[in-house]
């Protein structure tokens, strides 16, 4: 995925997987403030990349990713 989506046609990739779960966010986000969503997608896109990446280069395991995501998302959205 890391490398696919570094290519030329990446964003593809990343359009068609944010497709498939648009539906679900857009549901868990009613209500919200436009302007976080906008930035809150900006950087849970950043950090999947920087996880996928730094667990393409052997610094992480796969296992790791997940629990880094789930907190990113707890303190990033704890407000709300």
């Amino acid at each position: 995925y890391y490398r696919v989506r570094s290519s030329p046609n990446g964003q593809e990739l990343f359009r068609f997987g944010l497709d498939l779960v648009a539906p679900a966010g857009r549901e868990v986000l009613a209500g919200v403030d436009d302007e976080f969503i906008l930035d809150l997608d900006a950087i849970i896109s950043s950090l999947i990349y920087g996880l996928l990446g730094r667990f393409s280069a052997d610094e992480i395991a796969v296992t790791d990713i997940l629990p880094i995501l789930d907190r990113s998302v707890y303190h990033l959205t704890r407000g709300y």
